[in-house]
């Protein structure tokens, strides 16, 4: 199973991620300020895998990504 974190590599991927939704700017830094998204990485738990994921590829390449965990011995995505 893949999992969503509220993680992000930089805060421009962050600004990237939200501003397809249509979030500004100041908005994204409230959300890092009140601890609804991160950026850094997520702690990670036995069984689990971290993965980087391009949410918005045909946009710009590179920008936009997001950290996302993989619990390993899932048997339905491996």
């Amino acid at each position: 199973m893949i999992i969503g974190t509220p993680n992000f590599p930089s805060f421009a991927d962050a600004v990237d991620y939200y501003s397809q939704q249509g979030i500004e700017l100041r908005d994204v830094r409230r959300k890092i300020r009140s601890k609804e998204i991160y950026i850094g990485k997520p702690k990670l738990e036995e069984g689990e895998e971290l993965m980087v994921v391009e949410e918005f590829p045909s946009e710009r390449p590179g920008f936009g990504l997001r950290y996302y965990k993989k619990l390993l011995g899932d048997n339905i995505n491996d």
